[in-house]
């Protein structure tokens, strides 16, 4: 994504995530929120679909990592998630596929690196 600025990537997470939450409640399953996150942003950002093709345009289905990646190459994360990184299969309550809605919301940014 083009031009995807620090701040509309935590804008864009922080709006789906509510989204989700209002949709499907605060501890839907992995499986729900993967694929809410799909069709949230197909259904949000229509012109980045390939109507031909149905892959990720946003890596990992996310704007945080889109953000990740195109600024620093590697995941660098712009929350401080409890583990370190989003994923963590030995720390589900630190794990955006487990984790409450309301706690994922309410992590921190991580501070920026001058």
């Amino acid at each position: 994504m083009e031009n995807l600025t620090r701040e509309k990537a935590l804008e864009f997470h922080r709006q789906m995530w509510t989204d989700m939450q209002k949709d499907l409640g605060d501890e839907p399953s992995g499986k729900q929120r993967f694929d809410y996150k799909r069709r949230w942003i197909k259904n949000h950002f229509p012109e980045l679909v390939d109507k031909d093709d149905d892959y990720e345009i946003i890596r990992n289905n996310c704007f945080l990592c889109e953000y990740a990646d195109e600024d620093y190459g590697y995941c660098e994360c712009l929350i401080d998630w409890p583990c370190g990184r989003c994923e963590d299969s030995y720390y589900e309550a630190g794990d955006w596929r487990y984790m409450p809605i309301s706690k994922l919301l309410a992590l921190p940014e991580r501070e920026e690196e001058e």
